[in-house]
């Protein structure tokens, strides 16, 4: 009987040990399953983090890539259509794609428009987008760099020596008619060159092609009503008068210093005057500039005189006399050089010419009064240029610092400061 009883409390201690065993079993599987869970769904998260840091740095170096091809030429602008994407293009690490939008909705129109670059990267399932806005960096286009720019020839004659501070560019033949010589650090001509020159020759094809100017002009600045303007033998002359920012003998003055002129397909003439102004002749014919002549822009960095026609620098003046023209050319509205004004008649200033003076023909320079030397201080561009004077330029170093209209190069564009993000996935 006793012994009946210890066989059968040995059996049930026996199944305690089994349960328990399954239970302890039963808990570690359960404890090792949890553990190989969050190892697995950590390591997800880990690898999906690596995933997006790799696709932003994805974006991040097309974004820069797809800049720097920005600062090479303009085609992008008509690579692709405003607001659409590229298609994608496959990298060992992920793929990318990339659009433009231009702040007034089209590519082509502005070349100086600010563009939105966009870049969208996929790289083992994350997606990322950024942006960035880019604008124009005002770069100088080369002619300012360049006391003189032609876009086929300059010719100097009559045994003239012409001195420039800057190079010379000729976009064909560098010529003369009698001994011309030309001083100048550099010439860089495209063809002929029988002109004495004093400095480096350097004879390739030469690129001088320029903007529009004349149309960067149109609506800037105030008008002049030609008729406002007196004849004199049947043309309108500009003469004995300051015409400035806060003057305009004419009408309203401009506080940009920039006037436009319908000329009407007629001769225009300016002759002693003192100008610091920026002026445009539009629809006009010849442009001649005579007498004493004291002109610069309102700004060192801006253009003078922009015409689509033939400016003539004719017959110039070595002094323009304030007692010989009756005008008193330092008003207290206009100071002479932002001196000191006065009301007297009786100064003298040195015939001068500053600035940019742009002619889609020619400029052509006779010689000046008691074959005087004309200092230009500035830049002279022009299909055409010929010269039969003494003639000294100058360089401007605020041309290059702050371009004016029409002399800035749209290619090279800058990030602006702040403007870099991320988009909503596309």
């Amino acid at each position: 009987m006793s012994h009946k009883r210890f066989a059968y409390r040995h059996r049930r201690r026996e199944g305690y040990l089994y349960v328990a065993v399954l239970f302890t079993s039963l808990l570690v599987a359960t404890v090792v399953a949890a553990a190989l869970s969050v190892s697995t769904s950590k390591l997800r998260r880990v690898n999906d983090s690596a995933s997006r840091l790799g696709a932003i740095r994805l974006a991040e170096s097309e974004l820069h890539l797809q800049a720097a091809r920005m600062q090479q030429s303009l085609g992008w602008r008509k690579s692709l259509q405003n607001n659409e994407f590229s298609s994608w293009r496959n990298l060992s690490s992920g793929r990318v794609r990339h659009r433009y939008n231009d702040v007034d909705g089209s590519l082509n129109d502005d070349p100086f428009d600010m563009v939105t670059l966009t870049v969208h990267a996929e790289l083992n399932g994350a997606a990322i987008a950024v942006s960035a806005e880019l604008t124009s960096r005002d770069s100088p286009t080369k002619p300012l760099r360049y006391n003189i720019t032609t876009l086929s020839d300059l010719q100097i004659s009559d045994s003239m020596h012409v001195a420039t501070e800057l190079p010379v560019q000729v976009g064909d033949d560098c010529n003369t008619s009698n001994v011309g010589y030309l001083i100048t650090p550099q010439l860089e001509y495209s063809d002929l060159l029988t002109v004495g020159v004093s400095g480096d020759k350097d004879k390739h094809s030469v690129d001088t092609e320029v903007d529009d100017v004349l149309s960067r002009y149109l609506g800037v600045g105030t008008q002049i009503n030609r008729n406002s303007i007196p004849q004199v033998s049947g043309d309108h002359v500009i003469q004995n008068v300051v015409l400035s920012a806060t003057n305009n003998p004419y009408g309203t003055a401009d506080p940009t210093g920039v006037y436009w002129i319908d000329g009407s397909n007629k001769d225009f003439i300016i002759r002693n005057c003192r100008i610091e102004a920026t002026l445009v002749i539009r629809n006009g014919d010849t442009v001649q500039v005579t007498g004493a002549m004291v002109w610069n822009s309102i700004d060192p960095a801006r253009a003078s005189l922009i015409t689509a026609k033939t400016i003539n620098l004719e017959s110039l003046q070595p002094m323009l006399s304030e007692s010989s023209q009756g005008t008193n050319f330092n008003p207290t509205h206009t100071p002479h050089r932002n001196g000191v004004a006065n009301a007297t008649n009786n100064d003298l200033y040195p015939t001068t010419l500053g600035g940019v003076f742009y002619s889609e023909e020619d400029i052509v320079m006779t010689p000046m009064v008691n074959d005087e030397r004309l200092h230009v201080v500035g830049a002279l561009v022009a299909t055409n240029v010929r010269i039969s004077g003494r003639l000294s330029l100058t360089e401007v170093p605020e041309l290059l610092i702050r371009p004016p209209l029409g002399f800035r190069d749209p290619v090279p564009m800058q990030f602006v400061h702040g403007s870099f993000r991320r988009e909503v996935t596309p």
